[in-house]
């Protein structure tokens, strides 16, 4: 019996198709992986981005709120200020 020389060729060329196609299955499923991760990861991030939108929008309104609150109490102490002027104007008279 008489082997054939390209015998094993044959079968090492086989063996490497073999673990090529193992070995690209293998990247098909990691990609498939990377790709599912990269998908949560950006659904997370765009949740993210809305609540950061939604306080944003809060916090604006909260601080119209205190720019108001504080605009009407200069208003008011300016009220008093004049108030107290005249009343110290009169006090003065009786003076």
């Amino acid at each position: 019996m008489t082997v054939d020389p390209r015998t094993p060729i044959v079968q090492v060329m086989a063996r490497l198709g073999r673990e090529t196609q193992l070995h690209l299955d293998e990247r098909h499923r990691h990609f498939k992986v990377t790709d599912k991760v990269i998908l949560v990861i950006s659904l997370l991030l765009i949740m993210l981005a809305c609540v950061n939108v939604y306080y944003v929008t809060v916090l604006y309104q909260d601080l119209n709120g205190i720019v108001d609150n504080m605009d009407s109490m200069y208003r008011n102490l300016s009220r008093v200020d004049r108030d107290m002027d005249l009343i110290a104007q009169r006090v003065q008279r009786f003076d």
